[in-house]
């Protein structure tokens, strides 16, 4: 004859998930979750594309900046961040970012 103790603690497993469940249907304000911005007026706010996160030729690609910028420029883009990483020594930057910013930004 087989022991009962694997099904004992199924029926107990089975148990404490039925209790569970019976607790957060008896307490919903303890599991609703709210919108932070549910009042906020959007409509009142610009929307900006963005991308955050964008190589060039000095970080690692075959894009040189001015054309990354030009290019997400042309796709609309109001914001975006290059974010190379410094491969070929101190030599190459992307800074000063003036040098590929233009007056129709």
């Amino acid at each position: 004859m087989k022991p009962l103790i694997p099904v004992v603690n199924v029926l107990k497993r089975l148990i404490a998930m039925l209790l569970l469940s019976f607790l957060a249907a008896c307490q919903p304000s303890l599991w609703q979750i709210d919108n932070p911005y549910s009042e906020v007026e959007w409509n009142e706010y610009g929307r900006y594309k963005a991308n955050l996160h964008t190589h060039t030729s000095v970080g690692g690609t075959d894009s040189a900046p001015d054309s990354v910028v030009a290019g997400y420029r042309s796709l609309g883009y109001s914001v975006l961040t290059l974010s190379d990483h410094d491969t070929d020594g101190p030599t190459q930057t992307t800074w000063p970012w003036s040098d590929f910013m233009s007056d129709s930004v």
